[in-house]
């Protein structure tokens, strides 16, 4: 039984044929050459594509899968987190659902296309990430709504069904906002940790003794400046030349304190900085600055989707063809991914493992067709080689 099969099996309200077609396509996403639109990946052996077609219009549980593959690879007996981020998708056409300017990292500029949102867990202890739940933005949202409340709504949707040791959400700049930050904290029970605007409103908590006499208590004791660090404490430097700095302030907008951490580096003669925020203040400022560089792993689990899964390649239009050929993608990323942890890889190249689907898909077709026993002792030896004819190194 496949790992496939094998996941697919602990989903009992799962059907025989939509089992059979999953199975299919898992296959097929493994070991596709080309572009991985419907038609071609019916040359890899997945169904014809009026089937798949078909089958695009059934709901299937992802996040339930990819949850259930993640425990099988024993990342639940690590630290974790959760993270989330956007992504670009180019397409072209007229009558693609979703299809709006959305901003494209790459180019640094709104271009025409698709966006998803990935919600992801983050194993912070071996620094590797598994997708859990694609879904579209919309081009267009709905009166009295934003983008940010759409993020809290995938939140909410998926949250519940997180392990009970994910406490953090790790997400960049662009989800440093009031409303984003007041969803996680107070409606999920969740910590975020972020990137704060370089020219944040932040204040110094008054710790001194209270004056005397009428009036409101002090509740400031200045502004945090980020030129002069004498309030600052000094964290040393971590990792290349960064030298961390922390600070517990109170956020003027988001109305409650943060730790925040400032990560300077000298670059020739100036010094940049970047500053991250922890809604835990618990946590401490290196171990912030961890977790906020650990969130860069979602951006492995796009590039390798784009770049070996075919995540930019579907060429459906309709809300569902699109949701699932996303969703498939991240999902046979996992896939590879866990096949290549429980093979003890210490370095996982998804070009080399698709190569080495794509040599077994190969070889059973040929010995198929030639009559031939891949248990015969003659042919035995040589398998490996042959499987891993052409792999790439990471």
């Amino acid at each position: 039984m496949t790992s496939v099969e094998q996941i697919l099996s602990q989903m009992p309200a799962l059907a025989k044929p939509q089992f059979k077609f999953l199975v299919a396509m898992f296959a097929a996403f493994f070991a596709f050459r080309g572009k991985a639109n419907m038609t071609n990946l019916h040359r890899f052996g997945a169904p014809h594509p009026r089937t798949q077609a078909r089958w695009h219009n059934r709901p299937f549980d992802f996040a339930d899968f990819n949850l259930k593959l993640v425990d099988e690879a024993h990342a639940f007996e690590h630290r974790l987190a959760a993270a989330i981020d956007a992504s670009f998708i180019p397409k072209n056409g007229k009558h693609t659902f979703g299809l709006g300017k959305f901003y494209n990292g790459c180019h640094c500029r709104s271009e025409r296309g698709l966006e998803i949102s990935l919600l992801a867990l983050v194993a912070l202890d071996h620094n590797t990430a598994w997708a859990i739940d694609a879904r579209q933005s919309p081009a267009k949202m709905p009166v009295g709504k934003t983008r940010i409340d759409w993020c809290l709504d995938q939140l909410r949707a998926q949250a519940p069904h997180f392990p009970p040791q994910v406490r953090h959400l790790l997400a960049d700049g662009q989800y440093a906002k009031t409303k984003f930050v007041n969803g996680v904290c107070d409606e999920l029970g969740w910590e975020l940790v972020s990137k704060l605007r370089r020219d944040a409103n932040l204040r110094h908590p008054f710790t001194g003794p209270r004056r005397k006499g009428p009036g409101r208590p002090r509740k400031y004791d200045g502004k945090v400046s980020f030129e002069d660090l004498s309030r600052w404490k000094a964290l040393g430097i971590v990792t290349a030349g960064v030298e961390l700095f922390e600070v517990v302030a109170w956020h003027k907008s988001f109305k409650r304190k943060v730790r925040v951490v400032m990560a300077r580096k000298k670059r020739g003669k100036k010094i940049g900085y970047v500053l991250l925020l922890s809604t835990d203040l618990e946590l401490g400022g290196v171990e912030i600055f961890e977790m906020y560089r650990s969130r860069f792993q979602i951006e492995f689990l796009f590039r390798d989707a784009k770049g070996h899964v075919g995540l930019c390649d579907g060429q459906m239009r309709g809300e569902n063809g699109l949701g699932f050929h996303f969703q498939m993608s991240l999902a046979a990323l996992n896939v590879l991914r866990l096949q290549e942890h429980q093979r003890g890889a210490q370095v996982v190249s998804i070009a080399s493992t698709k190569r080495r689907k794509y040599n077994e898909l190969f070889m059973n077709h040929l010995f198929d067709k030639l009559g031939l026993d891949p248990n015969d002792p003659k042919i035995t030896p040589h398998l490996d080689a042959l499987r891993d004819y052409g792999a790439l190194a990471a």
